[in-house]
């Protein structure tokens, strides 16, 4: 893990948490909780159309690294799910 100029000690630390959490099985309530532990409950959105089988993730703008982000999520989530990262 290599660490941004720009990121705080906080910020370094939550990207340990995620890559140590990296695992499966996945949930959205797991995934839900990681989020909240690395950005805070109230700067992440997470919806699941299971109609669409679209996961939906929103992250409060410079929080974290969304190519990154979305990088690790495909690795985690289910396959047949399209995932759609956004800023809030």
């Amino acid at each position: 893990i290599v660490p941004l100029a720009s990121e705080t000690l906080d910020q370094r630390k939550a990207k340990i948490i995620w890559k140590l959490n990296l695992k499966i099985p996945y949930t959205i309530r797991f995934l839900k909780n990681i989020l909240a532990t690395m950005v805070g409950e109230e700067n992440r959105e997470v919806e699941h159309d299971n109609d669409t089988r679209t996961l939906t993730v929103r992250i409060r703008e410079g929080l974290w690294d969304m190519t990154q982000l979305e990088k690790d999520l495909l690795k985690i989530i289910p396959a047949d799910l399209v995932l759609k990262l956004e800023v809030m």
